[in-house]
This record gives C-alpha cells, structure tokens and sequence, in this order.
C-alpha cells in the first residue's frame, strides 16, 4: 500500500465557487471563483437586480468609471476583496452577519452573479 500526503482545504468553502459578503460590506471571492471567472481581473464592477434580488460581479481589466478595484488577500492566494458597503446601501440590503453565496457565471452578461435569497 503506497501512501498519499493529504493536503487540507482551507476556509470553509475552499475550492468552491463562493462569493462571501462580510459583515462589514466587503464581498470576498473565493479562489476558486476567481481562478474561473475573473482570469486575473483587476477590477470588477458591482449591480444588482432588485427584482429577483441577484448580485452581478462584472470582472474588467482596466478601471472603469463604475469599477471598484479587487484588492489581494493579506494571507496570499487568489481570493480577492472588493469594498461593497456603499453597493449594499445603495441597493438596500442589509445583512446582520457575514454569509457565503454559491456562484454561478452568467455568459450572456458577461458576469458572475449571486442571489440573495
């Protein structure tokens, strides 16, 4: 019997396609989702749907007058940070705690999105 070195998945969602938004506002992208979807983006932009409540992360290479910048991990890694407390704000959503949304992208609009509900 030959043996294997097991390499642990960090995070609770390691190695999914998540969006987790904090409790301060900050939307994390997993390392998955970015390695996916943003090939190696920069910049994203931030919209929402209000009537079916969905989150569109669009990824841009080059800063746009709507893009937000996506900021490194302090830990290292492909997750990314972007600030989205004035998105959330403007769009009136509200979250008491931090929570993780399963991600999906949607080709006809070029975009990541997530629901909310």
């Amino acid at each position: 019997m030959a043996f294997e070195t097991y390499v642990p998945q960090r995070g609770r969602s390691a190695g999914k396609s998540t969006i987790r938004v904090l409790k301060n506002g900050n939307f994390s992208i997993s390392a998955a989702a970015y390695q996916k979807w943003f090939d190696k983006a920069n910049y994203v932009e931030l919209l929402f749907d209000s009537r079916s409540r969905k989150v569109g992360l669009r990824p841009r290479n080059k800063p746009t007058r709507a893009s937000y910048k996506l900021r490194e991990s302090p830990q290292g890694g492909d997750r990314r940070y972007v600030s989205g407390a004035q998105f959330l704000e403007a769009c009136g959503v509200k979250l008491r705690k931090a929570r993780s949304f399963d991600a999906k992208w949607n080709e006809r609009l070029k975009l990541v999105e997530f629901s909310l509900k």
